[in-house]
């Protein structure tokens, strides 16, 4: 199995810039910002959130065929940053310049949901 990326933008989309400024769900910390960050510093998938309904981990994810945020794909492609393993390099790939920028870049990320 591979990863695939959602086909569409979800409106609650944490990476789309008309998100809801500054909420990322709550955890203990109340924030899941710093997670979201390190997991995208770790060139880790991260799976949409509208189409899980439990913890998976990244083998399950590519196991199940479980769909990548295409936001939080963009938001390599806007951050310049090119991922090492060669699927997610595709999925970054397959996005167009002009669909990215509809999305938050790691820059913009960190400030807008801090």
């Amino acid at each position: 199995m591979s990863y695939k990326i959602c086909e569409k933008v979800c409106i609650e989309c944490p990476f789309h810039k008309k998100s809801l400024k500054g909420y990322l769900g709550q955890n203990d910390n109340n924030s899941y910002l710093e997670e979201i960050v390190e997991m995208w510093q770790q060139e880790k998938p991260f799976p949409c959130h509208q189409k899980i309904d439990k913890f998976f981990t990244f083998e399950e994810i590519k196991k199940h065929s479980i769909p990548l945020c295409r936001g939080y794909i963009s938001m390599y492609k806007n951050s310049f940053k090119i991922p090492r393993d060669e699927e997610l390099k595709k999925l970054v790939n397959s996005i167009s310049t002009e669909e990215a920028k509809e999305y938050l870049s790691i820059f913009e990320f960190i400030p807008y949901h801090s």
